[in-house]
Order: structure tokens, then C-alpha cells, then sequence
């Protein structure tokens, strides 16, 4: 069986203004071998400053949440960018940090530690 690797370039496209604002806010997923966009995610998944991999390569870890908003951690497929988890955080996710067994977050007035997710098998 071979196993072909692919170099994915993920930008996150956010914006300092409000959701109710119409602004796209997203992550996009981009092959940087054949430069094809591979996928997008759901809006407003991510404006932390960063994103981290949990399970290996298998996820993805991002935070959301502004002022008047709703503020959550997600957890994405990589492969596809799917919301697989959203967790409620108290206040805006703003650095994420995967370190052995754990995902560390700082929000804007609290930290948060999670246990991470093991990758299973691929498919």
C-alpha cells in the first residue's frame, strides 16, 4: 500500500469585524502541489491568532469567539475540514498549543487544558 502525502497550505481568512457583519470568516485548505483549493470550512470556526494538529495530522484544533458572539473551540477534520467537535469556551479563544496529550488554550481571560484526541485508523 503507498502512501501519498499531501503539503496543504491553510490560511484563515478572518476579519476584526462582527459575524453580523456578512464577512466571510473561514479556513481554506489549499494543495500546494497542484495549488487547487481542496476545501473550506464552516464559517466562523476560526480568528485565534493560531490553529494547532491534534490526533497526529488527523485534526485540526481552532478557536472562535469575538464581543457579542458566542466563543468556541473546534476540533476539524483535516482531511476535509468537517466540524467534527465544538466545545463553549467562556471568552474568545486566542493561542492554541497541542503538547503530548493535551490542547492548551488561552482565551482572553482564562486558560483552558483538553485532553487530545488519539487519531484512529485512516480511511
Amino acid at each position: 500500500m503507498h502512501r501519498v502525502a499531501i503539503a496543504l497550505l491553510l490560511i484563515a481568512l478572518a476579519s476584526p469585524l462582527f459575524a453580523q457583519q456578512e464577512v466571510e470568516i473561514t479556513l481554506l485548505a489549499i494543495d500546494t502541489k497542484t495549488k487547487k483549493a481542496l476545501w473550506h470550512s464552516a464559517p466562523l470556526v476560526s480568528n485565534a491568532s493560531n490553529f494547532t494538529f491534534a490526533g497526529g495530522d488527523a485534526y485540526l484544533v481552532t478557536g472562535y469567539g469575538f464581543t457579542a458572539e458566542l466563543d468556541f473551540v473546534y476540533i476539524l477534520r483535516a482531511k476535509d475540514g468537517a466540524v467534527v467537535a465544538r466545545i463553549p469556551v467562556r471568552s474568545g479563544p486566542e493561542h492554541l498549543l497541542a503538547a503530548r496529550d493535551r490542547i492548551y488554550v488561552r482565551t482572553y481571560n482564562r486558560d483552558y487544558v483538553f485532553e487530545a484526541i488519539q487519531s484512529g485508523p485512516r480511511k
